[in-house]
Formats: C-alpha cells, structure tokens, sequence
C-alpha cells in the first residue's frame, strides 16, 4: 500500500488510487475475465498485483498472462508474486510500447488505469492500442 501513495504523491495523474484494489474486486474482475476461457489476457496498470493475483488464481493453466506496469516501483511486488508462476509476462513500461508481436494476439484485457484522469488525446491513443491488442 505504501508503493501506491509513493506514487501517487510522485504522479498523482498516473496513479488511479492511493490503495491498491480491494480483494473482492480483483476476484469480480478476474472472475469475469476467464469466463470465456481467454488464451492469453493482458493486464494494464497491475500496480502491486492486487488484481494480478487473482487473475493467476482464476486462469487456467493454458492461459498465458501479460502483466503490463508502467511504474518501476511496482516491480520487486510483482516479481515476487510470478516468481512460482508460469506462462507468464511481465512487461514494465507503456502499454504503447509492447512489440508489434502482441497486435492481435490478446483476447481479454484488464486495466487498472486511472482513464478520467487522463487527457483526451492520451485515452484515445490507449485505446487504439488496446484495439491493435486485441
């Protein structure tokens, strides 16, 4: 929890919350994201991996899982929860910046991105690119 007010002091417009997301609502979100049993679900702004936990908890083992997180000060969090875990990418950085290799390749994604925060140029091109994604 501290990693999120850490960083929303540093960058309040990129950090949606100040906490990260409840249980019982990763466990909604995950719940509904495997549903159609995805082969491979891609997840923007994991934060700590509140909602990443419960994705690996609620995928099948086929599932491959794209963790994408801007933010370097949620990577020994997130490396620390894959560290057992596989079938499993994690991607630190822009979410524009994943290779051309991922366009078209995923079936679901799952944001954690804080998007009324963001101006109307920066969520448009977000979601072009989740367009090319999917």
């Amino acid at each position: 929890m501290f990693d999120f007010l850490k960083e929303a002091l540093h960058a309040p417009l990129r950090v949606g919350a100040v906490a990260p997301s409840s249980p019982r609502l990763a466990e909604m979100m995950a719940r509904r994201a495997v549903a159609d049993r995805p082969r491979q679900i891609l997840e923007v702004g994991a934060g700590d991996g509140a909602i990443t936990k419960a994705l690996l908890a609620a995928r099948s083992p086929e599932t491959h899982l794209l963790i994408c997180e801007r933010s370097e000060t949620f990577r020994p969090a997130l490396e620390q929860l894959l560290t057992q875990e596989t079938n499993v990418t994690l991607f630190i950085g822009d979410v524009q910046g994943l290779s051309d290799s991922w366009s078209g390749q995923i079936d679901i994604i799952v944001s954690g991105l804080p998007f009324a925060s963001f101006p109307a140029a920066l969520r448009h091109d977000l979601l072009a690119q989740f367009q090319t994604l999917l």
